[in-house]
């Protein structure tokens, strides 16, 4: 039963990673799926498998709650396993996102101090540059010191193959600086 609902899981995140879904249809296929697991009240005790929290990572990202279960709760629960590091840096940065977005400055800059480290330590180098770029935009607008994240931010930039992301992160840093 238990691997028939893993394979259920891999499916629906196949079809959302493949734009056959969208952020609805996951949404309500994955409350469909997991509606007998996962509830509000059993949600900050209960022990969630990479897929589970890669998908409520997601729902979290575009809605505010997944089973009166606040998106805050569920990047917190991402951000604090040990099982996944890429779900983990993620949700540093979806948490960060989310202070910036709600001008909680210093909150998103400890949020990415923390996911900074945990990039270091696991040489996650896009992590490094998604957490260094919210930390020069936390900062710079915070009136604070980002020069440092700035220069770190763009000297990543310059040893990544990804061409695409290079000049979508250093059109955005112009658009911030200008």
């Amino acid at each position: 039963k238990s691997r028939k609902y893993e394979l259920k899981l891999l499916e629906i995140f196949i079809k959302y990673i493949s734009n056959e879904i969208n952020d609805r249809d996951l949404y309500d296929e994955f409350e469909y799926i997991s509606s007998d697991k996962i509830d509000w009240k059993n949600f900050p005790n209960i022990d969630l498998s990479p897929i589970e929290l890669r998908i409520l990572l997601n729902i979290a990202t575009t809605f505010e709650s997944y089973k009166n279960i606040d998106r805050l709760d569920i990047f917190n629960k991402c951000k604090n396993q040990e099982n996944d590091k890429i779900i983990k840096i993620a949700s540093c940065n979806n948490l960060s996102n989310f202070y910036i977005k709600n001008k909680d400055y210093s909150k998103a800059i400890k949020i990415t101090n923390e996911g900074i480290n945990y990039s270091r330590e696991k040489s996650l180098m896009y992590g490094l540059i998604y957490l260094n770029f919210s930390k020069f935009l936390a900062s710079y607008r915070l009136y604070d010191d980002y020069e440092k994240s700035l220069i770190v931010t763009r000297i990543l930039l310059e040893n990544i193959l990804n061409r695409d992301l290079q000049l979508l992160m250093n059109r955005k840093i112009e658009n911030i600086l200008s």
